[in-house]
C-alpha cells in the first residue's frame, strides 16, 4: 500500500476519534469507572477502524478513478 493510501487511512482514523470524543464530552457522557473507560476506548477504536475503512476506501477509488480520467484524457489528445 502505498504511503499516501496510509495518510488518508490514518488521517480519517485520527478525525473520528476525535469527533467522537468531542461528541461523548459535549453530551456529558462521560465514563466512570475503570469498565466504562475500557468500553469507551474500545468503540471509538472501533469507530476509527471502521470510519477509515469506508471513507478511505472511497476517497482512494475515488482518486483512482481521477487519475484515470485524466489519463486517458492525456492520451486521446
Amino acid at each position: 500500500m502505498r504511503s499516501r493510501s496510509m495518510a488518508i487511512y490514518a488521517t480519517v482514523a485520527l478525525v473520528s476519534l476525535i469527533v467522537y470524543v468531542i461528541a461523548a464530552f459535549s453530551q456529558g457522557n462521560t465514563p466512570e469507572g475503570s469498565q466504562q473507560w475500557i468500553t469507551f476506548s474500545f468503540m471509538g477504536l472501533a469507530l476509527a477502524a471502521v470510519a477509515s475503512a469506508i471513507i478511505g476506501t472511497l476517497v482512494i477509488a475515488r482518486g483512482r478513478k481521477r487519475a484515470q480520467a485524466a489519463e486517458s484524457n492525456t492520451e486521446s489528445k
